[in-house]
Order: C-alpha cells, then sequence, then structure tokens
C-alpha cells in the first residue's frame, strides 16, 4: 500500500503551484491555467503535507482567484515535483486524488467547500483537512 503523502518528509522549501482546471499532460498551458504560487521554507522534522498548507498561506499574486469545478496543484519539495493533486469539485464536497510518480497513490475524502469558494480557498480547506488537530 503506497504511503499516506500526509506523513512524508519534507526537504526544506515548499513551492507550490496552484492551477484552475483539470491536469492534461498534453495541453497544460492552455487547459489550466497557473492562478497562483505559494512558497514556504520549512524546517526539519515538517511534513510535505503541513509544509504544503502554509506555502498555501503564502502566495502571489494576490487574488482575486478564479472559481473552478477542476484544480490542479504541483507541489516541490527543493527542486523536485513531490505530488500532484488533481481536485473536483463534486456535490460531497472537494474530492483530491494524490498522484506521485505519474500515478495515483491515495484518495482523500470529500472536504465540504461553500460555492463561493475560489480554487485557492478549496486548496486551503483541503490541505488544512489533513492537518494534525
Amino acid at each position: 500500500m503506497p504511503q499516506d503523502p500526509r506523513n512524508l518528509p519534507q526537504l526544506p522549501g515548499t513551492t507550490v503551484l496552484v492551477h484552475a482546471g483539470a491536469y492534461l499532460a498534453h495541453d497544460l498551458a492552455t487547459s489550466m491555467p497557473l492562478v497562483c504560487t505559494g512558497t514556504y521554507e520549512g524546517i526539519r522534522g515538517e511534513l510535505l503535507w503541513e509544509c504544503t498548507a502554509k506555502a498555501l498561506q503564502h502566495v502571489q499574486p494576490a487574488g482575486p482567484y478564479p472559481h473552478a469545478d477542476t484544480l490542479t496543484l504541483f507541489v516541490h519539495s527543493g527542486q523536485l515535483l513531490a505530488m500532484r493533486c488533481d481536485v473536483e469539485l463534486t456535490k460531497r464536497g472537494a474530492v483530491a486524488t494524490i498522484v506521485r510518480g505519474g500515478l495515483p497513490r491515495w484518495r482523500h475524502a470529500p472536504i465540504a467547500v461553500n460555492e463561493g469558494d475560489d480554487v485557492l480557498e478549496v486548496a486551503r480547506k483541503l490541505f488544512a483537512a489533513g492537518l494534525p488537530q
């Protein structure tokens, strides 16, 4: 069974690219425009999921951000792509599939979102839901 991405160790320096739209490898630029980029310089012992949540609190450019039924996040740890997060909004909430090494590895339970949430708010809620309470 694949390791839960919430428990992956983190290298210093997390960058999160938030795109509106679904991931299509052959048509990246037109199918999913880059909305914002978040960064966080982590400390030893922090987990990738936690660093991603913190990076989403420090994004550029400032909003407003679009609303979309699908979004894609690319999470880089240092210079390496650590994971891709494909998010789809459903009637049950935001459902995320974590992709590592090109393969879907883990599916997050639906997270409650509001109809008016923009793509950054959806991403923040998703990653906040995986943090220790």
